[in-house]
C-alpha cells in the first residue's frame, strides 16, 4: 500500500490536540513502520522506533528528560526490555503533565 508519508507525518491528530485543544502530547513506542527523521508537528515529547527489537532497542527521542535529543540506544541488559522502558517513560510523562497542570490551577480563596 502506498502512503504519502508527508501527509501522514504532518497532519496528525496529535497536532490538532496540541495546537487547537492545548494538550501536551507524547509519543512513546512504535510509530508506524518507518520513523521519520523529524518529530512530526504536535508532539511535545517523542520516543519512537519502528518496533521489532525488545532488548537493547533504539529510539528517536526529543524532549525526553535525561536523554539528549536525537538517537538513544539502550544497553544490552534485561533491565532495558523495551516494553518496560516505554511504559515507565510514558508514566513519567503523564505524571509530570498532570503535576504541571495541577500547579497552574488557580484556586479561589476560601
Amino acid at each position: 500500500m502506498h502512503v504519502d508519508e508527508t501527509i501522514v507525518n504532518n497532519e496528525t491528530f496529535a497536532r490538532y490536540l496540541n495546537e487547537s485543544a492545548g494538550y501536551r502530547v507524547g509519543m512513546f513506542g512504535k510509530y508506524l513502520n518507518t520513523v521519520p527523521n523529524f518529530v512530526p508537528p504536535g508532539f511535545h515529547t517523542w520516543m519512537a522506533n519502528g518496533g521489532g527489537t525488545y532488548i537493547a532497542a533504539s529510539f528517536s527521542v526529543n524532549n525526553l528528560p535525561g536523554v539528549p535529543n536525537g538517537h538513544w540506544q539502550l544497553s544490552n541488559s534485561a533491565a532495558n526490555y523495551s516494553t518496560s522502558v516505554i511504559g515507565n517513560r510514558s508514566i513519567e510523562f503523564i505524571t509530570t503533565a498532570v503535576a504541571d497542570k495541577v500547579s497552574r490551577v488557580v484556586r479561589p480563596p476560601l
